[in-house]
């Protein structure tokens, strides 16, 4: 993202603000097929565009392997069986080994408490796929089959209703945000494929017969719709930043009554009390929150007290795969800054879905031995550099959190949606280096200054898997 694109981005609260005045204005949540409100289909695609900031870099699969992955599945229905719990995950989740074989960091620990589960994997980034092979637990289920499924029939026809209702939204639309609005085409596309999408669900869910539905994204509208269609309790787990501006969950009071017609969860699994009073603060929230802490958390801490500290300063830096140009420059920046006679480590990890291509950072950092880049499908994973790591630096990410989690003193790099994460700043819970020359400043003086001191289960409560089992009455 180039600078003038960043000045014109908007803030999240901006966001917020604007995206929950036109939705109350024109009262979106109205229009419903199927019995489901459809508007939240297309909240986040809105709040991409009214913020100027989008996300891009996905790895998917080609064409062809998710034909195959696709006919794999459709044997794979055959092999359907009964179970309790039926939980859909990403296969980017599977960044860490244990005994060899990589785990999803999201459910596997919690699977193998519970034990009856069903398990559908999203094939989300291709770099990962050959983990599937040596996964801690297989998936049952990838969700190709479906997608490829539910997007044909979403282009074969559409039915009355579908189309009055993508007309009336896309003229709403229109009228807010002129040529940057959804069209009524798109808005129809969305629609149907979540139409289908959700049948295809119901009918897997009647073979299954679960209790629970448990997920790791706010995007899954379909198969979350199909789980309370048909009474079963679906439950999202918290797996990034949430917080009152997020275009998932800034549902403002207005949205309150048409809460059992939108297909979102029943219930919310977070990681800490930070994370319910941001969500409390929209007026939407109540009941659906569960404190439960994270997992992953968890074991992290206690490696953290158990492993040894690496010798040499070791900062871990984590993109977002988001204004790279700028981190890059920054980093450079920082690097002339620092000097080389300091004993020092910077580990770059990039995102595993958005940072399509370690090319950019490999050139800029050719010169720098000390500098590691890593993508985010290369060992080690983040969660263990951070067990080892002195010094944690990103722009507006989760990890900032984490690495308050973990005991890991964080820094702010001001780049773009960094105003996020300021209030970590201001409450002494984080460092924030406005310039190259800020961040030389704190890596230099690290062993000679005290780091900001926070609650760390204000953000990650404790005895994660103890609280999920107790929420589900294990």
């Amino acid at each position: 993202m180039s600078a003038n694109s960043r000045s014109r981005a908007i803030s999240a609260a901006a966001v917020r603000e604007r995206i929950c005045h036109i939705e109350s204005k024109h009262d979106l949540l109205q229009y419903m097929v199927d019995g489901w409100c459809v508007w939240p289909l297309l909240r986040t695609q809105v709040a991409v565009r009214l913020a100027n900031h989008p996300l891009v870099g996905n790895k998917h699969l080609t064409r062809r392997k998710r034909l195959s992955m696709a006919v794999q599945d459709a044997c794979r229905l055959s092999r359907v069986r009964r179970a309790r719990y039926v939980v859909e995950s990403y296969l980017s989740a599977r960044g860490e080994q244990e005994g060899g074989l990589f785990k999803d960091h999201f459910f596997d620990d919690l699977l193998r408490e519970i034990g009856e589960y069903f398990k559908i994997e999203s094939l989300n980034n291709k770099a990962f796929l050959p983990r599937s092979d040596a996964a801690l637990i297989r998936s049952d289920l990838t969700t190709s089959l479906f997608e490829l499924v539910s997007g044909f029939l979403a282009r074969t026809g559409c039915a009355g209703r579908v189309r009055t209702v993508a007309e009336s939204l896309s003229q709403c639309l229109h009228q807010e945000l002129g040529p940057n609005a959804l069209t009524s085409g798109a808005i129809e596309r969305t629609i149907l494929r979540f139409l289908w999408a959700k049948r295809l669900y119901s009918w897997l869910l009647k073979r299954i017969d679960p209790e629970f539905l448990l997920v790791a994204d706010p995007g899954e509208h379909d198969i979350v719709a199909a789980a309370k269609e048909r009474g079963v309790v679906a439950i999202e787990f918290q797996h990034g930043f949430v917080d009152r501006n997020h275009s998932s969950y800034s549902w403002s009071a207005y949205a309150a009554r048409f809460r059992r017609c939108m297909p979102i969860p029943d219930r919310l699994f977070i990681y800490g009390t930070h994370w319910e009073e941001e969500l409390v603060a929209t007026g939407f929230w109540r009941e659906e929150i569960c404190v439960v802490g994270s997992p992953r958390i968890d074991q992290y801490r206690a490696v953290r007290s158990t492993a040894e500290p690496m010798k040499d300063i070791a900062l871990v830096v984590t993109a977002q795969g988001t204004d790279s140009e700028a981190l890059i420059a920054f980093l450079l920046a920082f690097l002339s800054l620092v000097g080389t006679p300091l004993p020092f480590h910077l580990y770059v990890k990039l995102h595993p879905v958005y940072d399509t291509s370690r090319q950019p950072y490999d050139a800029a950092f050719l010169p720098h031995r000390n500098v590691h880049v890593l993508l985010g499908s290369e060992p080690p994973s983040t969660f263990e550099l951070l067990a080892r790591a002195h010094l944690h630096a990103s722009i507006a990410s989760t990890c900032h959190y984490e690495a308050l989690g973990l005991g890991v003193p964080t820094v702010i790099l001001p780049l773009s949606g960094y105003e996020n994460v300021l209030h970590l700043y201001h409450s002494g819970h984080a460092f924030l280096a406005q310039t190259p020359r800020d961040l030389s400043d704190i890596v230099q003086r690290l062993h000679n200054m005290n780091a900001p001191v926070c609650s760390a289960d204000h953000y990650f409560r404790p005895d994660a898997i103890e609280n999920i089992k107790r929420e589900l009455g294990l």
